[in-house]
């Protein structure tokens, strides 16, 4: 009898470690990849550039639409008329004094907006200098790219802009804080370029032409969207280059991150896909709602999902459900440490397939769930019965 009881403890206790490991593997099971998008109110307005605020709100650029757009996690949507007409506003990012700070290409300005929505410019000395990309450096200054003459650009918070002429290449494009301590940037010629924070610049001639945005990976290379090439290349900090052919010809890749996975993402203009590809070069794509779409650039969010512009169908986009490294699929932290709800969308078994609770102004493009399944002896319990709306479509290659 003493030995019936303790088996039948030990029956007890496995069955209940198998029940534990269904609940602590169901929500990752459960996981889904969701689209959902965002109409932006001003019409045809070309959504641009998109950086993630220090309000825990997304921030962007209406490249023709001659505002600053806000858009909160839930997605509602407040625009900021920019002072001065036919700006032509380009890349937006955050700096170190809490605003946000953007392009006026057409205007030849650098923009600061305040999370209150409050605007100031400031002029360029140069003429004509077509200010494109903007980010935030380690010296606490913004610095920018000079597409139309050739220069990067630095401006302190208070507005004093200093400029630096390329020695070589011509009309740089994006620009990011690099692991050495350096900016780094690519142009649309045969050069990759760094500029230290006192201004000497450095250009190495890697050939092709045509790179559009550049950032630091996990592994402490650079890397970057080829637009002519169709790859996606990867730079030392010595200069060595590494390209990744990207599986869709004519994709046109534009934006480039590092994503809460620990890979990168990208947009692909030219077919209407966001890419991903892993630190060993593999890469996956996914179908926006339409081919046309041309997302342009992206971010994560403060939620840890990646928020894109879609610019021709005048769009804001998130991808949910995307893994973040070190957390399960129940909690999430923002890119700055900070605690925030989870945002991913999930199916309901009993909801309708529509009843997701958006805003009228959105709407699920798709969703994939996978079902775990849990092998017990000879029978399969299957945890969880999630609701398949549309399959994605992907293609991989190495």
């Amino acid at each position: 009898m003493t030995r019936l009881r303790a088996y039948t403890r030990r029956i007890s206790m496995l069955a209940t470690s198998m029940l534990f490991a269904t609940l602590v593997i169901a929500p990752h099971a459960l996981a889904a990849l969701a689209i959902i998008e965002y109409d932006v109110p001003t019409g045809s307005s070309t959504p641009y550039s998109i950086t993630a605020g220090p309000d825990g709100n997304l921030w962007f650029t209406e490249n023709t639409g001659n505002k600053i757009g806000k858009i909160t996690p839930s997605g509602a949507i407040t625009e900021y008329v920019v002072p001065t007409s036919n700006a032509t506003l380009t890349g937006i990012t955050t700096g170190p004094d809490g605003n946000l700070w953007f392009g006026e290409g057409n205007a030849n300005k650098i923009g600061k907006i305040t999370t209150g929505g409050v605007i100031t410019e400031y002029n360029i000395p140069t003429t004509n200098g077509g200010p494109w990309g903007i980010i935030t450096g380690p010296d606490g200054n913004l610095w920018f790219t000079e597409t139309l003459k050739n220069k990067i650009g630095k401006i302190t918070t208070s507005g004093v802009v200093t400029e630096y002429a390329l020695p070589s290449g011509v009309e740089p494009t994006g620009i990011t804080p690099g692991p050495d301590g350096n900016l780094w940037f690519v142009e649309e010629s045969a050069y990759i370029g760094k500029i230290t924070t006192n201004g000497t610049i450095t250009e190495y001639n890697v050939g092709g032409n045509i790179r559009f945005d550049i950032i630091t990976g996990p592994d402490g290379n650079l890397w970057f969207t080829d637009y002519i090439g169709n790859n996606i290349g990867k730079i030392t900090t010595s200069g060595t280059v590494t390209n990744y052919a990207i599986p869709t010809s004519n994709a046109y890749p534009r934006g480039i991150i590092t994503g809460p996975d620990g890979n990168l993402w990208f947009t692909e203009g030219g077919v209407g896909k966001l890419g991903k590809i892993t630190l060993s070069g593999a890469i996956t794509e996914e179908d926006l709602s339409s081919s046309s779409a041309q997302p342009v650039e992206l971010v994560t969010g403060p939620d840890n999902n990646i928020w894109f512009t879609e610019s021709f169908i005048n769009k804001i986009g998130a991808l949910t459900g995307v893994p973040v490294i070190g957390q399960n699929s129940n909690s999430t932290s923002g890119t700055n440490g900070a605690n925030s709800s989870n945002n991913n969308q999930t199916a309901d078994p009993a909801a309708p397939e529509t009843g997701f609770g958006e805003p009228a102004n959105s709407s699920v493009v798709r969703l994939l769930a996978a079902a775990s399944l849990l092998s017990i002896g000879a029978g399969i319990a299957l945890v969880g019965r999630p609701r398949i709306l549309q399959l994605r479509t992907h293609r991989s290659c190495k």
